[in-house]
């Protein structure tokens, strides 16, 4: 195949006109729901009833077959049949027969395009013809997978890939594809996009990811501080990007919802990559587009505007991306083709879901959306589950259970050995779990209220200014008992706070006895749940 080069955009183009051009065109109305969903305040996507799911499969189907007739020489479509007019059975068979006979295929570009069918319907053909330059024909036969990568070279540049996918969504239950350093563009331009459209495909087998999108984060930066992009990286994407660049962004089988580029250099060569990113993009895909410069704490702390997980971003502080996540989303993805081979019951989760609770020791529980309505019910709940009998405690701990059930959410335990999350279906195990949660919550309510009570005594009946002029550094004096019982406090005020850090269940501001959110944690209350 002939490679086409990326020409440059005109001299006089400029990025903000361009974005700014872009949301004239829409109301102020469609702006503002434009820019929540963007920073992850509210889902755009349609909504769905039984009706506009029927009636936009049968037009799908109408659609695709009307393509496969007109044109004949296309062998991507060669399985395709109507299925719409068929009955339960032959539906079924047909689905067996070829996976883009599966209505749920079909729906994942319906929800990628907010169900115009006509678009939906281009990209899908666009995703087949694309998947199939760098995969195979036989795409039309069975889904892209990870076992298509049957070299050594393939299986360590994915291995080692710069785009990954977060382990947990944002606050708003999207899931986050990143790319770090030189965004893997180091790498053949094939193999690149084979890596992408890999990743890509199999997140949008998540019903939740096709409903809210996904949002692109690209965090770009010379990973050995030897100018990579401006010597290697621009003129490799010159040469060959052009060819593909608007074939891929027709093909993506999920919506973006949010697609920003952080550059931590701002320097006129990468004022220039952006501008070169912009003009190629299309019109109407600029509208979602965001772009920053400057150091790294300013970028972090714009990226935290947006719901982002910044603490689960692939790179290190020393600028060294990791690939631990994604090293067990590759294992992830072979345990669960074993699943598929051995028909167990035991059900493993790649991501948890926005209603999803998860238990999991560490701070990573924090970035699961589902985490903080699961608290909320904690907290309302601990008065109560501490002064009932046994029987009480009991009802107490599987009402919280039901309700989250209710959201259609599920209990998740990370198991280490296998580096996956299971599913928790022994309810007697997971009440137990909930009465642990809510016992561990009171037992820091009470740390805390004890604490506040000490350190109001000390107050009481050590003057302030005493205690300034005895010992400016301790606050009090050593020799004294006040000055005594100012040290106890601080000794048990430091182990709590360390403590409290470690378990993460609750974050106690001014030493009270009511809870409020973490200020490092950037997914606020008032986000969940989200419809």
């Amino acid at each position: 195949m002939k490679l086409n080069s990326l020409p440059d955009p005109p001299s006089n183009f400029c990025i903000e006109n361009s974005l700014a051009n872009e949301l004239l065109k829409l109301n102020f109305a469609d702006r503002s729901e434009l820019e929540e969903e963007i920073h992850g305040v509210r889902c755009g996507a349609a909504k769905e009833t039984p009706e506009l799911l029927e009636r936009s499969l049968y037009e799908f189907d109408s659609e695709l077959n009307a393509q496969k007739e007109k044109d004949a020489s296309s062998d991507l479509l060669r399985n395709v049949i109507r299925i719409s007019s068929l009955d339960e059975t032959a539906s079924k068979s047909a689905k067996l027969k070829c996976y883009l006979n599966d209505p749920d295929i079909r729906l994942r570009f319906l929800r990628s395009q907010r169900f115009v069918v006509e678009k939906a319907v281009q990209t899908l053909i666009s995703f087949l013809e694309l998947t199939s330059e760098f995969y195979g024909d036989f795409v039309a036969d069975r889904p892209i997978c990870l076992s298509d990568f049957n070299s050594e070279e393939e299986e360590t540049a994915l291995q080692n890939s710069r785009n990954q996918y977060l382990p947990f969504r944002d606050r708003s239950g999207r899931r986050v594809f990143t790319s770090v350093g030189c965004c893997n563009f180091h790498l053949d331009i094939y193999l690149k996009l084979k890596i992408d459209l890999l990743l890509h495909w199999v997140v949008s087998e998540d019903v939740e990811t096709q409903r809210k999108g996904i949002v692109i984060i690209a965090w770009i930066f010379d990973e050995g501080h030897d100018n990579t992009w401006e010597k290697t990286v621009r003129p490799a994407m010159k040469k060959s990007w052009g060819t593909f660049s608007r074939k891929l962004n027709n093909s993506y089988p999920v919506r973006i919802a949010s697609h920003q580029h952080y550059y931590m250099q701002d320097t006129l060569f990468f004022r220039s990559m952006a501008s070169l990113y912009v003009f190629h993009m299309e019109p109407n895909k600029r509208k979602v587009f965001k772009d920053y410069f400057g150091n790294e704490t300013e970028l972090l702390y714009k990226l935290s505007s947006f719901g982002v997980p910044i603490g689960l971003l692939p790179v290190s502080c020393t600028g060294t991306v990791k690939t631990g996540n994604h090293s067990s989303w590759l294992n992830f993805q072979r345990a669960k083709l074993f699943h598929k081979q051995n028909s167990t019951d035991e059900e493993i989760v790649e991501c948890p879901r926005s209603e999803d609770v998860i238990f999991k020791k560490g701070p990573g529980y924090k970035s699961n959306p589902g985490n903080l309505y699961y608290r909320d019910l904690i907290e309302s709940a601990g008065d109560e589950h501490q002064n009932a009998a046994k029987e009480g405690k009991f009802q107490i701990t599987l009402h919280i259970v039901e309700e989250i059930e209710e959201i259609n959410g599920r209990f998740l335990e990370w198991s280490k050995p296998r580096k996956t999350w299971i599913v928790m279906k022994d309810r007697s195990k997971i009440r137990t779990k909930v009465a642990s949660t809510i016992k561990q919550y009171n037992r820091q309510r009470g740390e805390s209220q004890h604490l506040e009570k000490k350190i109001e005594n000390a107050a009481a009946v050590v003057p302030s200014t005493s205690v300034c002029e005895n010992d400016p550094v301790q606050g009090g004096n050593h020799n004294s008992e006040d000055g005594s019982l100012k040290r106890e406090y601080s000794i048990q005020h430091t182990y709590n706070a360390k403590r409290l850090k470690i378990l993460g269940l609750s974050n106690f501001r001014n030493y009270g006895d009511t809870m409020s959110e973490d200020d490092g944690n950037c997914f606020g209350r008032c986000f969940f749940p989200l419809n």
